[in-house]
């Protein structure tokens, strides 16, 4: 008979050995034994053999078996097979119906049924005689053994909530699977002081009732306590995942300690979401088991905190010694472990510090340490025992804040998560109800991230109810508004038609049709007239259109005869209205004569609308699928745009009349340059015809479909703003910000309420800003594009005037009293005379260097400009005497990159691309002051306010130098999406800021003096081109890829921070100061 030792080694060889191609296994062997003859032989016998195996069928699904025709339906003595549960190598398991008793029960017959083996049928009664000794709630119970014609079986309870091994994920939490494997534990205790041993405990040998109680099932190879189990001394018992080393190499009796071991392993599994030696085979696993050590519970850790991790680590690392001596010495022993780690009491593997163990045992004995701790202090000394309580006290005292303070945190960052969900949704008072969440986190603690975030919440426009009116659905229709939302037209079934009051509720006029009912309307711009179209109720009652004066609610004016009118229109004085019949004519009538003023044969019209000018009338053709602009004046017809790509149903004009917005059929609006025709953005996300469209202003408009819902989007970009449900009314002005919506019986007005921080400067077509200027006092900021030169009202946030016949702007500045501003392009540098254009002057773009130009400076005072020319050179001008004076040409180091002229304009700075770096220039002498290499592919210049710092970005650090270009500081942006350019960067003139593009739509604003960073600045995803600081205004202004100037006013800023406890305020800064700052 073989040694335990070659025992051992031959089962290695025969499971290495069924890994390998049959045609390779005698070489492997003869290699693994190395001649050993004994050795060798115990391999063969263990390959010829291996098929009928017990243990080894058992892990390949076993060995075909006999089928002797059981099946649902039949009767096995006086149970009714009723659904098969299970089916292993050990047997079958059905649901079973027993007759007399009525009771559903778990049925098991052995796999082969009455052709089973006299070793199967041994082992099956066992298993049944094994499981019938024992009584314990966690043990499923035993109700009759019994054989039928050959047949052997017997019932047992049925657990109807399923095993372990379907459900471990609602056991994954820490105290859930303690609690599980505690239960567990104290069932297979009970097994073991019976004598018996399952051997092969696993999830799927767990099962648990409807209540989650955990029940221990299938003893099929249980073994006795101290007896050999009766599987061959060359096979192995159990599940390769759950078996202990001892198990598995067979080195000794059956003991608790491998029970012990599969408990570990299950609560390993519970814990960790895999058992601990799972390997890519059985010889891995088993392998795995004997060898390395128990695995990092990385979970546990992260779900306790280090002192519960460490106890409940400590515990499974016990169960899983590989000395079967090391581990707990029951299962007992292991669930009065768990109870106490679950109950929060010290646990036995871990060894306590005095102080522990005193809490413990004077939590078990109160009373006599209470006065054994009496009388110490007493007859002793009170000194020894005070530091010891102090010290206990003060560690619950710091557990206390430290947990107040991790569920004050938390709640911060959930407040925080919560604003940031509020400010991305589509629903109105998103603003509001975001601030009101910061401003309960700021109260906690403020921080860099509440800071920010409310910065981009502020940043956002809003909707607010300012008016509702309820009227009766079934008998009313609401038609359309007034241009500033307060009178709405109510349509009755029955025929009259009233105009009323939506903040009162009162009627104002009262409008009675000639037949029918009025089926659509429009109210003039100035309220004091209707147009309504009626119908009656046969066919042969054509429409009538009336245009109703609403101080008398009487018709002075009636349309019969010409077909049908399908869309009518007032101009925005309401002294005019255009209205489009279906027989293809196009009528203008005034209002004051009611007389035709113009009449025009037009060809499928969809809709129709006038400018801001009233002088031109845009059309949309239906099928025909192009805009047209219709001068009133001389009624000759302008093509806009030509093959639309669906259908059109309605359009609106900008206020400022450049752009048109157009809704289609196919449930989506686009908006279209007017003077270009060009597509400038497509909005997205209707499911349902487009019904209405209005403008907000420039940046904004407002769609309706007949999906219910009303949308705001960005004209720019097309993106949604915002969303809420209801039917937008004809007629409601947008540009006063004012829309009524209706829902069902209600009427709503909503005011749109612009952000507090942040304006939003039209949009250049074509390409984004390229240069930024503005006046010295901030009453105005130009932006030039390819489209020209815009200058704005920053406050109004309204265009004063653009200016088209300029070449494609690529730099531009203005002089520091702000009467001229520079352009260069592409054919030199152009001067407008700022005062003479905004004042109603020609505004004329002079001609005052001729050449190609790139970047240009001026300074401050307006007596110098530098600007960038072919070959590397740049030029200085004196401009102070009218026209521009060549005072030096300066050789730049390589490409230039940018200039910045110092206020006074006596020193310049240039940045180059291609790693030239820095170069500094005395304008008066052409002597160069500094070089300062750079390692990067560009880099960005400016002055400050008092010329004695130099400000750089590259694309990937900010940097600081002084007037001599040494350096003062230096930050690193290593989290930059894109380090191909340099950011813009820009100082304030009140040399309190300094900001720059740290990425590609993130500005950093940084304190002048310190440069700690004060806030951060979002364009939400569109890339920033340029940046300007407006001295007299505390303004930032930067120009958008999307052709859009983004003004953030840095003054209310501070305002609106500071009532939710926050500041424009410095948190430690990442960058390092190279010397002290002045």
């Amino acid at each position: 008979m073989l040694d335990r030792r070659l025992r051992s080694r031959a089962k290695e060889i025969f499971l290495d050995a069924l890994e390998k191609p049959p045609e390779r296994r005698g070489e492997f062997i003869a290699r693994a034994t190395a001649g050993d003859q004994e050795l060798g032989g115990a391999v063969e016998q263990l390959l010829d053999g291996h098929s009928k195996a017990d243990a080894i069928a058992g892990w390949f699904s076993g060995p075909p078996q006999p089928e002797d025709g059981l099946s649902v339906g039949e009767v096995l003595g006086n149970y009714e097979l009723l659904a098969e549960l299970d089916s292993g190598s050990d047997g079958r398991v059905f649901r079973a119906r027993q007759e007399g008793l009525d009771r559903e029960v778990a049925l098991k017959v052995p796999g082969a049924g009455r052709f089973a083996s006299a070793a199967e049928v041994t082992r099956f009664r066992r298993e049944a005689e094994a499981v019938a000794r024992l009584d314990h709630p966690g043990i499923v119970p035993v109700y009759d053994v019994d054989e039928v014609d050959g047949r052997h079986f017997f019932s047992m309870k049925l657990i109807e909530g399923g095993s372990l091994a379907s459900r471990m994920a609602e056991f994954s939490l820490p105290e859930a699977a303690a609690g599980l494997v505690e239960k567990v534990a104290r069932a297979v205790h009970h097994a073991h002081q019976r004598g018996i041993l399952h051997r092969d405990i696993k999830p799927s040998n767990i099962l648990l009732s409807h209540s989650s109680l955990p029940v221990v099932a299938d003893f099929g190879i249980a073994a006795k306590l101290g007896a050999r189990a009766e599987t061959s001394r060359l096979a192995v018992a159990g599940t390769p995942a759950y078996m202990a080393p001892e198990q598995a190499m067979d080195l000794g009796e059956p003991t608790t300690a491998t029970d012990v071991w599969g408990l570990g392993c299950v609560l390993f599994e519970l814990l960790e979401g895999s058992p601990p030696f799972r390997g890519s085979s059985v010889t891995d696993s088993l392998r795995r088991a004997r060898e390395e050590s128990t695995p990092m519970m990385a979970r546990a850790h992260s779900a306790l905190f280090r002192g519960r991790a460490a106890d409940l680590e400590a515990i499974v690392r016990k169960c899983l010694q590989k000395d079967p001596a090391n581990r707990y010495a029951s299962a007992g022993a292991l669930a009065e472990d768990l109870g106490c780690w679950l109950s929060h009491h010290p646990v036995s593997v871990r060894i306590q510090s005095p102080i522990e163990r005193l809490q413990s045992n004077w939590r078990r004995q109160p009373f006599a340490y209470t006065l054994a701790a009496a009388l110490a202090l007493l007859v002793l000394c009170i000194a020894i025992l005070a530091p010891l309580v102090s010290i206990e006290l003060r560690r619950r005292l710091d557990r206390a804040q430290f947990a107040e303070e991790v569920a004050r945190t938390r709640l911060r960052s959930a407040l925080l998560a919560q604003s940031k969900a509020t400010r991305t949704s589509d629903s109105p008072g998103r603003r509001e109800n975001a601030l009101v969440n910061l401003a309960e986190a700021a109260a906690i603690a403020p921080s860099a991230a509440l800071r920010d975030e409310a910065i981009r919440v502020l940043a956002r426009p809003d909707l607010v109810v300012t008016a509702e009116f309820v009227f009766e659905p079934e008998a009313d229709v609401a038609l359309c508004v007034s241009g500033d939302g307060q009178f709405v037209v109510l349509a009755n079934q029955n025929g009259p038609c009233r105009v009323v009051d939506l903040s009162s509720g009162e009627t104002q006029s009262v409008f009675v049709a000639p037949h029918g009912r009025v089926r659509y309307a429009r109210l003039s711009p100035d309220g004091g007239w209707m147009l309504a179209r009626s119908q009656g109720e046969f066919i042969q009652d054509g429409p009538k259109i009336s245009l109703v004066d609403l101080d008398t609610g009487q018709a002075r004016r009636t349309w019969e005869e010409g077909g049908t009118s399908i869309r009518f229109a007032f101009d925005p004085t309401g002294r005019s209205i255009a209205l489009l019949f279906e027989d293809s004519r196009l009528e203008v009538v005034s209002c004051e004569t009611l007389q035709t003023v113009m009449e025009l044969e037009v060809t499928s019209l969809s809709d129709i609308q006038f400018g801001p000018d009233g002088k031109t009338l845009y059309a949309a053709t239906g099928e025909g699928r192009s805009l047209l602009g219709i001068d009133l004046l001389s009624g000759t017809t302008r093509r806009i745009v030509e093959d639309l790509s669906h259908p059109t149903s309605t359009i609106d004009i900008d206020p400022a009349g450049e752009r048109i917005v157009v809704g289609y059929y196919a449930a989506e609006a686009q908006i279209f340059g007017l003077a270009s025709g060009r597509l400038v953005s497509r909005c997205l996300g209707h499911a349902a015809e487009v019904a209405t469209v209005e403008f907000l202003d420039a940046g904004r408009a407002a769609t309706s479909a007949w999906d219910g819902m009303t949308r705001t989007w960005d004209t720019m970009t097309g993106q949604p703003l915002l969303e809420w449900p209801g039917q937008l009314l004809t007629g409601s002005d947008g540009t006063r910000g004012v829309l009524v919506t209706a829902l069902g019986g209600r009427l709503t007005r909503h005011s749109i309420s612009p952000s507090p921080l942040l304006v939003t400067l039209g949009g250049h077509e074509g390409k984004s800003p390229r240069g930024l200027a503005c006046s010295a006092d901030g009453t105005w900021v130009a932006t030039g594009a390819v489209d020209g030169v815009r200058f704005w009202n920053v406050s109004a946030g309204t265009l004063l005037l653009h200016i088209a016949d300029t070449r494609e702007v690529s730099s531009m500045a203005a002089s520091g009293n702000g009467a001229f501003l520079y352009m260069s392009n592409g054919a030199g540098v152009q001067r407008i005379d700022v005062r003479a254009a905004l004042s109603g002057g020609s505004p004329e773009c002079e001609q005052i260097i001729v050449g190609e130009t790139g970047d240009l400076a001026v300074s401050w005072d307006g007596r110098r400009l530098a600007v960038v020319r072919p070959q590397e050179r740049v030029e200085v001008y004196d401009i102070d005497r009218g026209l521009p004076r060549l005072l030096r040409t300066l050789e730049a180091p390589g490409r230039v990159a940018g200039l910045s002229l110092s206020p006074d304009g006596f020193r310049l700075v240039s940045g180059a691309w291609r790693g030239r770096g820095v170069r500094g220039w005395n304008t008066d002498t052409g002597e160069v002051l500094f070089d300062r290499l750079a390692d990067c592919g560009q880099v960005r210049v400016v002055f400050d306010a008092s010329g004695d710092r130099v400000l750089a970005t590259t694309p990937g650090a900010l940097q600081v130098w002084d007037q001599e270009g040494q350096p003062l500081f230096e930050e690193r942006y290593s989290n930059r999406r894109s380090f191909r350019s340099a950011g813009h960067i820009a100082a304030d003139a009140g040399r309190r800021w300094m900001a720059a593009v740290v990425d590609r739509d993130t500005i950093e604003l940084r304190d002048a003096r310190t440069f700690k960073i004060a806030a951060r600045l979002w364009s939400d995803g569109v890339p920033l081109q340029s940046l300007l600081f407006v001295p007299g205004a505390s303004l930032l202004v930067a120009g958008s890829t999307d052709g859009r100037a983004m003004v953030w006013d840095l003054q209310r800023m501070e305002v609106e921070l500071a009532k939710l406890g926050l500041a424009l305020e410095s948190w430690p800064r990442r960058g390092r100061p190279l010397v002290q700052s002045r």
